[in-house]
């Protein structure tokens, strides 16, 4: 079997907060910043992998005052594939989240995020 490695880097992911005034954002098991769950998480695609594909993917997500995640959007990708892998572990979070505050209410949240795939 032919062992494929492949770097997933997501040091260079960034959480953003578009709510007027909140004053707390979004949290994934008490974390703001989800980066190591994603990375223990997330495969690259086969696909990606037999054609060489990589590159940067940027999405956002929706986390309601409820703490679920919802209308996830992918706004550059180099292929769906990687779209599809993302959302599986953005799913896996739903319901889970704790909501974004706006004085002392939950208040729903869009989360912008990049995640770069590079094959080796």
């Amino acid at each position: 079997m032919k062992r494929i490695s492949f770097v997933l880097l997501l040091s260079s992911f960034t959480w953003m907060a578009y709510c007027q005034n909140d004053t707390i954002k979004a949290s994934y098991n008490g974390n703001t910043d989800i980066r190591e769950y994603v990375q223990r998480n997330v495969i690259y695609p086969s696909y990606a992998v037999e054609n060489g594909i990589d590159g940067t993917v940027l999405y956002s997500f929706k986390v309601t005052k409820e703490g679920c995640v919802d209308s996830i959007l992918f706004k550059k990708t180099p292929h769906r594939s990687f779209n599809t892998e993302i959302q599986k572990v953005l799913i896996k979070t739903n319901c889970k989240w704790k909501p974004a505050y706006n004085n002392g209410s939950p208040v729903d949240v869009w989360i912008e995020s990049k995640a770069v795939f590079i094959v080796q």
